[in-house]
């Protein structure tokens, strides 16, 4: 989906640092990224880069607006056209991508949103994760689109035969409590696991509150203790997207505490510092996370962005010291790094 000859743009948390030849985009250097920004496709796509690794690109013609770009999530307005969305999977910030009167949720997915504007058509394609599409005819509780599905709302609505011409077809019955033509096939009964599994549909379609409420209902404790390293995880994510802190806090904590050498332990100590940062608004508590994730695994998947939140985490709350000692540190190990930017502003370094 990403082979697109594009010219790159990268969105910092604080700043956006844009290269000479990207004209769409009036910002660069050490200009702050102001969200209400417009970026619009002309002859060439434009793909943008932030600071997470997620990647957005704008089609020819296409036009979108940065409503909201922070720490805690990520807004879009697609105007008109067609945009490609990979958000990096470590990243963990809930998207919200608005189009005329839909909205798509998304957490750790790649995807293609289209919005034909002159026939009011939302056209979403799932390559990886899953989405949630709200608004317009799917109302409040939405429809989810899992990976290698296709969804389309609104445009213009087909033309219904008259009920009349409609005929439903004859069938045959034996047993003479249902009359012809009007039984129903009986569905298949689910299995116990199949029931005990209801909760990870949920929350692959991107219910995530209702995966919560439902375990919730039938024991969390129970799950806490008995689930897998893989489940927890998974679990946790939707308290997140669900934005319940105590419950995601939970769950990654068991996830740690349980299966200590699984490599989503790993990640879950990071987790934390996301929980507390998004969710707790706790900043400080948040930095204690990271530094413990920098010093289980100071070279570790995480390592880059767990560097990256910290110079951010002391540079919002004024602590020049920490923050220049924090930027030196990530350009001596990552000097091409996503923050890097940001880094050499606070170091002091050209």
């Amino acid at each position: 989906m990403f082979g697109l000859a594009a010219a790159c743009v990268l969105l910092a948390l604080f700043q956006m640092e844009a290269p000479p030849e990207t004209r769409e985009v009036v910002l660069g250097g050490d200009t702050p990224f102001q969200a209400g920004a417009w970026i619009s496709g002309q002859d060439t796509p434009i793909e943008v880069e932030l600071a997470d690794r997620s990647r957005l690109i704008v089609a020819p013609q296409a036009s979108m607006q940065v409503v909201e770009f922070d720490i805690h999530r990520v807004e879009v307005e697609l105007a008109r056209g067609r945009l490609e969305v990979a958000i990096d999977k470590n990243a963990g910030i809930p998207w919200y991508i608005t189009a005329g009167p839909y909205t798509i949720e998304a957490i750790r997915a790649t995807l293609l949103v289209e919005w034909r504007q002159a026939s009011a058509e939302l056209e979403v394609t799932v390559d990886d994760g899953d989405v949630r599409v709200r608004g317009g005819e799917v109302g409040a509780p939405g429809k989810g689109v899992r990976a290698g599905e296709r969804l389309v709302l609104g445009g213009p609505q087909p033309t219904r035969p008259p009920v009349a011409s409609i005929q439903a077809p004859l069938a045959l019955s034996v047993d003479p409590r249902c009359p012809v033509g009007r039984c129903a096939p009986e569905r298949p009964k689910k299995t116990a696991r199949e029931k005990s599994q209801a909760w990870r549909q949920l929350a692959d379609a991107g219910e995530h509150e209702a995966a919560l409420e439902w375990v919730e209902q039938r024991g969390f404790r129970t799950f806490v203790a008995s689930a897998s390293a893989a489940e927890l995880d998974l679990l946790a994510a939707s308290a997140r997207f669900a934005r319940n802190a105590d419950k995601a806090e939970e769950l990654l904590n068991a996830l740690r505490r349980r299966f200590p050498r699984d490599p989503g332990a790993a990640r879950a100590k990071f987790l934390l510092g996301l929980v507390a940062l998004e969710l707790r608004k706790l900043p400080r508590t948040a930095a204690v996370h990271f530094t413990d994730y920098l010093r289980e695994h100071p070279v570790g998947d995480l390592a880059e962005e767990a560097r990256g939140w910290m110079l951010q985490i002391w540079h919002s709350l004024g602590e020049s010291e920490r923050a220049r000692a924090s930027a030196d540190e990530y350009l001596q190990l990552h000097p091409n790094g996503s923050h890097a930017g940001l880094a050499r502003k606070l170091s002091g370094t050209p």
